[in-house]
């Protein structure tokens, strides 16, 4: 308690820079971020995209990977931790970039792209909101943000144009940014990893989060894996079994303070989602005990 007390009293004047280890991988991060109380509560937090990244990189020695949304660089991380494909870190938060340049020379083989992705190239309406070590943009008339597309990014960035994993934390904008980018994922096939949370959502737009399934599926993709917002792995899905895909929404829209992520496999890498379920599976099976409560 005081420890809390005493970090409150120093978040009213300042946010220095810490370092916190991910992975072995020592990084920098503002002292208000969460990500040391997350790991200390939940032992499997964030380390489920270093099992699927390793399951890419070991099927795909070419593999490259993209971070949109890479706040700090610790998903970057947890990824370099478990393989060496090079990353694409996507970040716009001037709060963040110094630490996630920093960051990537000790992670090592990344690039940056400095601004937001979002469905559409140029203003969009929005206010940027800051806190906890996340930044999400947040619907108000009054503000603009700028941002663009994945397309153009890879244009800047030419060898990650195919690459064979996407991850998306957004903090409410990852459907959208999915169903911008269908021609895409038609064309690349790669693994989306993603945040699906519909608190975050306008009411407006909770059918077209929703609809995102058919959407990829359209697309190619057949299967998907799911964990909750702590690591813990909960079942894979056929994305053609609606019954299945709404029980999966309605859990991440109810569960207090939890959501899902989500990896998505196109029909080309079914193999990698049996590989990763098998994983995961196994993962929990050796120790049951770190199962998030």
């Amino acid at each position: 308690m005081a420890a809390h007390a005493a970090r409150k009293v120093i978040l009213r004047s300042s946010d220095p820079v810490v370092r916190f280890a991910i992975e072995g991988i020592e990084l920098q991060l503002p002292f208000s971020h969460q990500l040391p109380f997350y790991v200390r509560a939940y032992p499997d937090y964030g380390t489920n995209v270093g099992r699927l990244a390793s399951v890419v990189a070991d099927a795909i020695p070419s593999a490259t990977a993209i971070d949109i949304g890479a706040n700090v660089g610790d998903t970057a991380a947890v990824i370099r931790a478990s393989s060496k494909m090079p990353i694409l870190c996507i970040e716009g938060n001037q709060e963040f970039l110094p630490m996630l340049r920093a960051n990537a020379s000790a992670i090592g083989d990344v690039e940056i792209a400095e601004c937001y992705v979002a469905d559409r190239a140029g203003e969009i309406p929005g206010r940027l909101e800051v806190g906890g070590g996340t930044a999400r943009i947040v619907p108000d008339a009054t503000g603009t943000v700028r941002a663009t597309t994945l397309d153009a990014i890879c244009a800047r960035h030419p060898r990650f144009a195919g690459a064979a994993l996407v991850k998306i934390d957004t903090d409410g904008f990852d459907c959208r940014i999915l169903r911008a980018h269908l021609a895409l994922w038609r064309e690349t096939r790669p693994v989306l990893f993603f945040e699906y949370d519909p608190s975050l959502w306008p009411a407006q737009e909770q059918d077209e989060g929703f609809g995102v399934f058919a959407d990829l599926e359209g697309c190619g993709y057949t299967r998907g894996l799911i964990w909750d917002n702590f690591g813990e792995y909960l079942c894979s899905v056929s994305l053609s079994d609606a019954r299945a895909l709404e029980e999966v929404h309605e859990l991440a829209a109810r569960r207090d303070g939890r959501f899902v992520d989500i990896a998505a496999f196109p029909a080309c890498h079914e193999a990698l989602a049996d590989t990763l379920r098998r994983t995961e599976l196994a993962h929990f099976r050796r120790a049951p005990e770190r199962i998030a409560r």
